[in-house]
């Protein structure tokens, strides 16, 4: 998957952003569907998620968000509300941890980790930095 298409398939809904690591697309992708489900599944206006940030940190997918309410959530129950809140911070929560073991360049299973700014690598995207070894350690 493209930024491109990751854009064109999540930008006009929920506030779309990217971390803007290749490899991370597709847990992007799976997260976006996963939190358009539970908003769904709340029947919870999609304009409401409001996506404050995304990006990389300390190797890790990193998404802060909340809630944008105003007159459109007068409809929605804050029970509603609340339980969405806890299956999105689920969902985000997963792709954090996906992302922790994810080659942030290619999306292959993370074997090593860039010491400095750590960041997940697979062993051949680990291999075309020119300081490997010496700047990676195993992952643990």
């Amino acid at each position: 998957m493209t930024y491109e298409e990751l854009q064109t398939k999540h930008g006009d809904t929920i506030g779309f952003e990217s971390a803007n690591c290749s490899g991370w697309y597709h847990i992007e992708d799976k997260m976006y569907d996963r939190v358009k489900a539970v908003l769904d599944k709340y029947s919870i206006p999609r304009q409401i998620f409001h996506l404050a940030q995304e990006k990389e940190k300390f190797g890790e997918l990193r998404t802060y968000w909340g809630w944008s309410l105003d007159n459109e959530t007068e409809d929605c129950p804050d029970s509603a509300l609340s339980a969405a809140y806890t299956e999105i911070e689920a969902v985000i929560s997963a792709a954090e941890t996906e992302s922790a073991n994810t080659c942030h360049l290619c999306g292959d299973a993370a074997t090593f980790q860039s010491t400095g700014w750590i960041l997940p690598y697979c062993q051949v995207c680990a291999k075309k930095r020119s300081d490997y070894p010496g700047a990676f350690c195993p992952m643990r």
